[in-house]
């Protein structure tokens, strides 16, 4: 198992998804993995753990569009989403 700074994670309890925040690494099938936000329920003996393709349900958190043109003719375009549980 092995996991990035920057990775996200979900259990199969939880609908809210966490991302790791230190690298983990491990010979075993035992790790301690550092995530934010803290856990929101607690975790079930042997929950499942999806950590490839983590699915997100996500809304857009204001109304507010921005594009910029910048040099060399580059767009810059940016949108803000909120997590929905």
């Amino acid at each position: 198992m092995l996991f990035k700074a920057g990775d996200f994670i979900k259990f199969a309890n939880h609908s809210k998804v966490y991302m790791v925040v230190s690298d983990v690494t491990s010979s075993s099938n035992a790790a301690t993995v550092t995530i934010e936000p803290p856990l929101t329920t607690a975790l079930a003996d042997d929950s499942a753990v999806t950590y490839d393709s983590v699915p997100f349900t996500v809304a857009l958190k204001n109304d507010i569009q921005e594009f910029v043109i910048g040099q060399d003719a580059l767009y810059r375009y940016e949108l803000d989403f909120i997590e929905v549980i």
